[in-house]
């Protein structure tokens, strides 16, 4: 009986145009491509996104090896929060 029930969860998607892919995946990377060609053809904002990036980057790679525990997470938290506040003032 399990098999049976197991069997009537799994539901095939059959191939379209794009192979396994939908049609708005397709659509959705094909937007997000153009929009990175736009960006990277303005000098000015590149350098701005630059900068971003390497302190996203910086951060989560600093989160990720000082995370262990949820307690970890919560200090860090407050951190950012303290951060924060400091920047509005």
């Amino acid at each position: 009986m399990k098999n049976k029930l197991e069997a009537k969860n799994e539901v095939e998607m059959p191939e379209g145009k794009y192979g396994k892919y939908q049609d708005y995946e397709i659509e959705s990377a094909a937007d997000t491509l153009m929009k990175a060609k736009e960006i990277q053809e303005d000098g000015e904002k590149m350098k701005h996104v630059k900068t971003h990036m390497e302190k996203k980057m910086k951060n989560t790679k600093k989160a990720l090896s000082e995370i262990s525990s949820i307690d970890d997470l919560k200090a860090i938290r407050k951190e950012k929060m303290e951060e924060s506040s400091s920047d509005d003032e």
